[in-house]
């Protein structure tokens, strides 16, 4: 049952139900409490699961539960725990724009998960090599990043958008067109951007991932300032659990063009 749930709120989180997922979370947590459930009470408040909060707009909280699970009963030491842990804080240091903290988590993760062999398991490798690119794109928007650092964390973000494509399944391959396209948009070449933020929208699609789509139609509409779009595309986000769609697109989805 533990498992169950466990993989009940990474599906809700991915396809982008966020208010199921705050539904779902809020009673497994309780029986978990009740039943002295240590596993899930650590494994549900990290990872993607941690959205949770983050689509109620309450990064704070997000932050707060996930230190929580960080505290204990298991070592944080523990592979799982960095990979978990570093990807719920790194989500939440995107959500409230601190792209150097969560450039420096992704990263910091990467070297850690790789000892210690967790990155020879195809999903925290996905994951994790996603997150640093998108991180990356992020830090490289940043006001204070100096254009020679600018230009080697573009390639860093190419180079896992890479080994996205590289491995044999399909769902990455939207997240690769996406960190394309960001990359386009930030060297000037808005029609490249524009195409891949579409066809890794058309992708999401395809997957199941509604919200990713939503945010990638989200930059282009805002860029575009198709504010009638964008009005809809956030209305469809609040009605499923994301209240405030800019930093929920900004955080799940790289734009192309810094404001």
């Amino acid at each position: 049952m533990t498992n169950f749930r466990t993989l009940r709120g990474i599906d809700l989180a991915y396809m982008g139900e966020l208010g199921r997922l705050a539904d779902h979370m809020r009673d497994a947590l309780r029986q978990a409490e009740a039943t002295g459930d240590h596993y899930y009470l650590v494994n549900a408040r990290l990872g993607m699961t941690n959205l949770a909060w983050l689509g109620a707009d309450r990064p704070d909280e997000a932050r707060r539960q996930a230190s929580l699970a960080l505290a204990g009963p298991f070592p944080s030491s523990f592979s799982w725990q960095v990979y978990q842990g570093e990807l719920a804080n790194a989500h939440i240091d995107l959500y409230t724009g601190d792209a150097p903290s969560a450039h420096a988590r992704a990263t910091r993760a990467w070297r850690r998960l790789r000892a210690q062999q967790l990155l020879r398991f195809q999903t925290p490798r996905l994951e994790m090599a996603e997150l640093r690119a998108r991180s990356a794109l992020a830090l490289s928007a940043h006001p204070d990043c100096p254009p020679s650092r600018r230009e080697r964390l573009l390639r860093r973000a190419a180079r896992d958008a890479r080994r996205l494509v590289a491995e044999e399944v399909a769902w990455p391959r939207p997240f690769a067109d996406a960190i394309g396209a960001a990359i386009a948009g930030r060297r000037g070449d808005d029609q490249a951007a524009v195409a891949g933020l579409e066809r890794a929208a058309r992708g999401w699609d395809d997957v199941g991932m509604a919200l990713h789509a939503a945010c990638a139609r989200w930059h282009v509409a805002s860029a575009g300032g198709a504010s009638a779009t964008c009005a809809t595309l956030g209305e469809w986000m609040r009605e499923r659990g994301a209240r405030n769609a800019a930093a929920m697109a900004g955080m799940l989805v790289a734009s192309p063009w810094t404001s």
